[in-house]
């Protein structure tokens, strides 16, 4: 597994997940992102919560498919 404290730029992190930089802008000011790390001027996706993020989303797929059945 890669390094969980790396730090990625938000174009990278949007494209781990496969969604555009906008739409990542747009689950943070949701709420439904980790806030990006800021370091000077440049704001950075832990890879950590990037992990956290996906593991979430699983977890609410398979919640989701066990109600249903």
């Amino acid at each position: 597994m890669a390094d969980e404290k790396a730090l990625l730029s938000l174009e990278d992190a949007a494209a781990s997940l496969a969604i555009s930089k906008r739409t990542l802008c747009r689950l943070v000011s949701r709420g439904d992102f980790p806030a990006p790390l800021k370091i000077g001027r440049a704001s950075r996706v832990s890879r950590r919560d990037l992990i956290n993020f996906v593991d979430q989303l699983l977890l609410r797929r398979s919640d989701s498919r066990g109600m249903s059945s």
